[in-house]
């Protein structure tokens, strides 16, 4: 008598292929991008565009929008999305000191017009003490000279806001 070799059972083969094809589904679903960040990533680059010419009722609607999908993200999502901004302030801090006065001006004017329309478009006020302590936080995380440079910075901006008669922004 020869041995047959171990078969499973014919109605195990349906079951597997179920067990297959969901797990194939979650992880399909578990790395889709998440629609919420990709609108919000949109709706950014629209806002901040240099280039865009927004009418007041366009820039509302979309500020709506916006916040409406901010809310739906996770901290880390919206780190992502805020963080080529962020690295590109970081950028521009860290070249201010090597400008010319004339020049500082300039880049001092464009800051305080971007946080003017981040301010407008955002509703960002007052600091609060969750983003003080995420200030502190990233504070932390920088050099001896970044961090020279960004009290620099911030005092040069807060006295181009005061000469200009704007309240006193939130800095770098």
């Amino acid at each position: 008598m020869t041995a047959r070799p171990f078969a499973p059972p014919r109605r195990l083969w349906p079951v597997a292929a179920v067990l297959v094809l969901v797990a194939a589904g979650g992880a399909a679903w578990s790395a889709r991008p998440d629609p919420h960040a990709a609108r919000a990533g949109v709706l950014w680059r629209e806002l901040f565009d240099p280039a865009a010419t927004l009418s007041a009722g366009e820039r509302a609607a979309k500020v709506a929008a916006l916040r409406t999908e901010l809310k739906g993200l996770t901290t880390r999502q919206r780190d992502a999305l805020f963080a080529p901004p962020r690295a590109a302030r970081s950028a521009a801090v860290a070249g201010y000191a090597a400008l010319p006065p004339a020049a500082r001006v300039k880049a001092l004017d464009a800051r305080i017009a971007q946080d003017e329309l981040l301010r407008e478009v955002l509703g960002a006020g007052v600091p609060t003490a969750a983003g003080e302590r995420k200030r502190k936080a990233a504070e932390a995380r920088l050099t001896a000279d970044e961090r020279a440079a960004y009290a620099r910075f911030r005092a040069d901006l807060a006295a181009r806001r005061a000469g200009r008669g704007l309240p006193p922004g939130r800095g770098a």
